[in-house]
């Protein structure tokens, strides 16, 4: 068994009014094979020639459309068991900050979208591993707690 990294999970934020943020969280379609009609975040593969910064940028540009406005690693790692691979996979997880009054322009994978308080986000995310990751940004931009592990990421 090999232990890998293939995935990425994306937070995406807006905060309005200077307050507190609202989450993007996305139903996937009725007609995936995996995990239909579950509430999520952003997630994707690490396609072989690019970066997990680089995987961030596609995949967010082709599930929602959405531009960034800030974009952050996050200090926590993911993980599961892939029975199809025999593999242990490792998920980077990152924090993209984008503008306030736009929504997503959704791909075939997700069916629906909803921006959420934190609240609201953690009742409808399935995998703890997520609500872990919500919880660490809602944290990090709500209490302005200062975590020297989020590294911001520039675009320039």
């Amino acid at each position: 068994m090999e232990i890998t990294s293939r995935f990425i999970q994306v937070c995406i934020f807006r905060v309005v009014n200077n307050k507190d943020p609202q989450f993007l969280i996305l139903e996937r379609s009725s007609d995936n094979e995996m995990y239909p009609n579950i509430w999520q975040m952003l997630t994707g593969h690490i396609m072989q020639s690019e970066t997990a910064e680089q995987a961030v940028l596609r995949e967010l540009a082709e599930e929602t459309a959405l531009p960034i406005k800030r974009f952050w690693t996050v200090p926590y790692i993911d993980s599961f068991l892939d029975l199809t691979n025999n593999s242990i996979q490792l998920i980077p997880n990152f924090a993209v900050e984008t503008y306030v009054n736009l929504n997503p322009k959704l791909s075939r994978e997700h069916k629906s979208f909803g921006w959420f308080s934190y609240e609201d986000a953690d009742k409808v995310l399935v995998w703890w591993g997520q609500k872990n990751v919500l919880k660490l940004i809602d944290d990090f931009v709500t209490h302005g707690m200062v975590d020297p592990n989020f590294l911001e990421i520039s675009l320039k």
